[in-house]
């Protein structure tokens, strides 16, 4: 009798906990700290999801705030530490989600400050082309980092 409580019980805990699994201790955990010029806080991230492949060197991460901000990394074969040598925004994007929607990056710079097997991280300055037409700041800077578990 003791065995069907130990059957009863399990079945409890995973329809209670689904989600829950060892995978799930051993995703990497993606970072982003972003603010835009002239701002006195760094944007309040909502859900940030992201990913560095070891073989290809591909790192992407993917941030959205809560108020409809939008941040997108991508960047490919990341092996070394340095300047990230051309990017577009294709490769690093940021809109506030109303008034500013970049058309393109007029300066700045992607550095990686760390690869290895515990972590990958950087940080960027750059300022976009507000495609949008609106005045306003169009610099932001900030860091991001793929902990591994």
């Amino acid at each position: 009798m003791k065995w069907c409580y130990t059957i009863g019980f399990s079945v409890f805990a995973w329809l209670l906990f689904p989600g829950c699994s060892k995978n799930a201790q051993d995703r990497p955990f993606p970072f982003v700290e972003l603010r835009v010029q002239g701002d006195e806080e760094n944007i309040r991230w909502d859900d940030t999801r992201g990913e560095w492949d070891v073989g290809t060197g591909n790192l992407t991460i993917e941030a959205e705030g809560i108020y409809l901000e939008l941040f997108q990394l991508n960047l490919d074969n990341i092996r070394n530490t340095g300047l990230v040598p051309t990017f577009t925004t294709k490769n690093i994007y940021y809109t506030d989600g109303l008034t500013f929607r970049p058309s393109g990056i007029e300066s700045g710079h992607i550095r990686i400050t760390q690869v290895d097997g515990k972590a990958v991280k950087g940080e960027f300055l750059i300022y976009f082309r507000n495609g949008s037409g609106q005045a306003g700041n169009n610099g932001v800077s900030g860091s991001f980092s793929i902990l591994f578990p």
